[in-house]
């Protein structure tokens, strides 16, 4: 499948394209980002709030539960007082607490790259209802590639083939948040040898300097620091640029 008709069915432009060819965040990928941020911090507030209302009723039930019996039953009184006096405010004010912890945990993405054959497959998953103590079955897509899983559209299957090869851009939250496909575009046919040239890596002028002097390791860390990618990553484009070099 081309890149211009990926384009439609994972929400992306050339323009983004280029942005992300680049290890950047288009201008409109960014107020996108950024507008999803702001409805996950609402929806954490509101159910942190919920959860806190939540588990003030219990030592009001407690208080009301007491005050209704007195002293004529007093096993009663200990055991809402311990059950929902104590228990209940402590279980739901941590899970309120989990909800409002994530206000102060600000995301800060970055563009990852993953290129490889796709391999596009159906997953199964359940979700728990408690009303009913049953499981409800849905399905998801997910895209594999590079050794990442990706969540994508039912459509996307019927549009990129098995095996093919493609240079994947995602948005990389770390462990905060799933990764998030910004573009793609394909590269070559399943089983092909011949390699579409993509654009050379755009090396920091750090990384250059540490590798001209030889000093690899050195080159890695800047990387890192510059980029804070993880070791493994760092090390790999390290590689690729230093093969590149010696072109």
């Amino acid at each position: 499948m081309s890149t211009p008709d990926l384009m439609p069915i994972l929400g992306f432009t050339e323009a983004d394209l280029y942005a992300n060819r680049s290890g950047r965040f288009s201008e409109e990928q960014r107020k996108r980002l950024v507008k999803e941020e702001g409805g996950t911090r609402r929806s954490a507030l509101g159910m942190g709030i919920f959860m806190t209302i939540i588990a003030l009723l219990g030592p009001a039930i407690a208080v009301w539960v007491g005050v209704a019996n007195g002293r004529e039953n007093l096993a009663m009184t200990i055991g809402f007082a311990l059950g929902f006096g104590c228990l209940w405010p402590l279980m739901y004010g941590f899970v309120a607490y989990i909800f409002l912890s994530r206000l102060s945990v600000k995301m800060e993405p970055r563009v990852g790259k993953v290129e490889g054959p796709v391999n596009i497959v159906k997953v199964i998953r359940k979700n728990y209802n408690s009303a009913s103590n049953s499981y409800t079955e849905f399905s998801v897509y997910e895209l594999r590639v590079g050794g990442r899983i990706f969540e994508v559209q039912a459509g996307l299957p019927n549009l990129m083939m098995q095996g093919d090869v493609y240079v994947v851009y995602f948005a990389d939250f770390g462990s905060a948040h799933k990764p998030q496909v910004l573009s793609a575009e394909w590269l070559t046919k399943a089983g092909s040898m011949h390699q579409v040239q993509t654009e050379p890596l755009m090396a920091d002028a750090k990384v250059l300097e540490y590798l001209k002097q030889g000093e690899t390791l050195k080159a890695i860390r800047a990387y890192r620091a510059l980029h804070k990618s993880s070791y493994e990553e760092a090390r790999s484009i390290v590689e690729e640029i230093r093969l590149q070099m010696a072109r």
